[in-house]
């Protein structure tokens, strides 16, 4: 009798403990998560939506780990692309036929951020919070008042995002924010570690975001779809000045 009471108890206490701690987690824990998710898949694609201060696009994005990616815009009239194959940046503008390529140094800092190497700089140069919660929350629970932007509204594409991640904000770890471009970065990571959405503000107060939806793991890509093949009787543009 003493011992299927004892069994009784022991069960009470720790199996809920162990419930806990399955449910609620540290920071180290969801960028941890976030990490090894950009250092183990092979690539993704999916639908985004970029918003720019006022200005929205969408589109499909295609990433190759660990830098190479493509962003093909579908704004009507303007289907400008981004590609890069890890050493060069193509910013194709096919409204005016132009080009700008641009070398990608290794110590250069703009690598995207829903990049493998975009992760890394994220994790050595920021300090990570919980927004407000440690458990996940719906994407579309933010809000935008906090953001503290006059005008900054997101509602017209995240009202009804059921979609549940970790809401962390990101800080600089550096006084000055020059080479990080961010005072703070708004970032939604799922329960698999993907970056969902992220919301940048800039040293000028311009938010910059990214929402991912109907993500794919499975297709595998070669490099030559991250080389722009350009056409006949457009202006290129070089400039090695601007870094990764």
């Amino acid at each position: 009798m003493i011992r299927i009471f004892f069994t009784i108890v022991i069960c009470l206490v720790f199996y809920p403990l162990s419930l806990y701690t399955d449910t609620i987690r540290t920071t180290d824990s969801v960028s941890g998560l976030m990490a090894k998710k950009f250092a183990t898949m092979r690539g993704f694609s999916g639908n985004f939506l970029e918003k720019n201060d006022k200005e929205i696009y969408r589109g499909r994005i295609f990433y190759k780990n660990p830098n190479k990616f493509k962003l093909l815009y579908n704004q009507s009239g303007d289907s400008h692309q981004i590609v890069s194959n890890g050493d060069t940046l193509w910013i194709y503008l096919p409204k005016i036929r132009v080009i700008s390529e641009q070398k990608i140094y290794e110590d250069a800092e703009a690598a995207a951020l829903y990049t493998k190497e975009g992760v890394n700089r994220l994790l050595t140069q920021y300090n990570f919070n919980f927004y407000d919660k440690r458990e996940l929350v719906r994407l579309d629970a933010f809000d935008d008042d906090d953001l503290g932007v006059d005008g900054y509204t997101s509602s017209s594409y995240t009202s009804g995002d059921e979609r549940l991640a970790y809401h962390m904000l990101l800080t600089p770890k550096q006084a000055s924010v020059e080479r990080t471009g961010f005072i703070k970065i708004h970032l939604w990571i799922g329960a698999d570690g993907m970056i969902i959405r992220m919301l940048g503000v800039s040293t000028t107060k311009i938010p910059v975001e990214y929402l991912f939806w109907n993500i794919n793991y499975h297709d595998v890509y070669s490099d030559d779809a991250f080389e722009l093949e350009i056409p006949a009787g457009v202006q290129v543009l070089k400039n090695d000045l601007v870094p990764r």
